[in-house]
């Protein structure tokens, strides 16, 4: 994309460093391809916690993970 900016293919006027406009172009890009980030990781983050919620059991295991049950039987034996 920097480079359509920078070296326009149809021949537009060329990246003027100093010119105003230039610079505020190139922070609204900067923000929101920011912005587009952030959207897609929150978007991402609110799809894993739903669907590792709905996978949670009642008993408190999650995607069916068991607790291991402890076995004191060699205790016993001392």
């Amino acid at each position: 994309q920097i480079g359509f900016v920078l070296f326009p293919p149809f021949g537009g006027p060329e990246w003027d460093q100093k010119d105003h406009a230039n610079l505020m172009f190139v922070t609204m890009c900067f923000c929101w391809h920011y912005l587009a980030a952030l959207c897609i990781v929150a978007i991402s983050y609110s799809l894993v916690f739903c669907h590792l919620t709905r996978l949670k059991r009642p008993g408190g295991e999650i995607i069916g993970i068991q607790k291991l049950k402890s076995d004191h039987t060699y205790q016993t034996a001392l």
